[in-house]
């Protein structure tokens, strides 16, 4: 097979890019992918990158400094992974690794990378714990379930924990109904979100929905995954982007 190139997306190329996680040609597929972008420009000057294999598919690592995640993370120093994604049909041609190592190399530069991932068996939407542990990744820290991932570049950094917030899976209020946090650093959750809040108040369902923005508001949520989280009467239910027919099925009748 023929070596395939990395390409990062930049400032300068990010019109022509396509982004790997929303690439199909429909409408809702190119609105996607314009949130996405519009979202990824301004995290540009943060020092966020997305690095993609040249493919038409799914083959990217997405990473930045830990100060600006979306997450409730407390790691100063290190870059932070928020997704790595090799679809099952690059399994065997080594993208993964080239994307993961050329991660590595930037941490080099700072205190270390690393991930959030399932801290037992599989979460959808993570990354692989097995694998990474495989490339010498460590547990750094865990909470409800969710585990970081994480390997030094020196042996003087501190390792990254979660926030203090983010290990009590309960809001600070414990208001009847539905709390949805999302955040844009994914193309599929707005629609998503959407979507699974009508089917929960058609259901009779009380809805209250919050985009977290910033680093400050990530820092404060209450559970570990940072781009998408409901909780149900102030309790963390679940961190999936689903089809509304599925999330009905998670819920109460009312």
């Amino acid at each position: 097979m023929e070596k395939i190139d990395l390409v990062r997306v930049t400032e300068e190329n990010i019109e022509r890019e396509h982004i790997c996680c929303a690439i199909g040609n429909d409408a809702q597929n190119r609105k996607r992918a314009e949130v996405k972008k519009n979202w990824m420009a301004g995290r540009f000057p943060e020092g966020h990158v997305f690095l993609k294999a040249d493919v038409r598919g799914k083959a990217f690592i997405e990473y930045g400094p830990a100060e600006a995640a979306l997450f409730p993370v407390e790691a100063p120093g290190w870059l932070f992974a928020q997704c790595f994604w090799v679809s099952g049909r690059f399994a065997g041609t080594g993208l993964g690794s080239r994307l993961l190592e050329a991660a590595e190399a930037d941490a080099r530069r700072k205190a270390g990378l690393f991930f959030l991932a399932a801290a037992k068996g599989k979460k959808p939407f993570l990354s692989d714990g097995r694998y990474l542990r495989l490339k010498g990744y460590v547990v750094a820290d865990e909470a409800l379930g969710f585990a970081l991932f994480a390997k030094k570049s020196g042996p003087q950094a501190v390792l990254p924990r979660f926030s203090e917030p983010a290990r009590t899976g309960r809001l600070e209020y414990s208001s009847e109904g539905l709390d949805f946090f999302w955040s844009r650093q994914c193309p599929f959750v707005q629609d998503l979100t959407e979507q699974m809040s009508h089917a929960a108040e058609s259901l009779g369902h009380v809805i209250r929905i919050h985009e977290v923005n910033g680093s400050r508001e990530a820092r404060a949520l209450r559970s570990p995954p940072g781009i998408f989280q409901v909780y149900l009467n102030g309790k963390f239910l679940t961190h999936e982007i689903m089809p509304p027919e599925k999330f009905a099925r998670l819920l109460p009748p009312r």
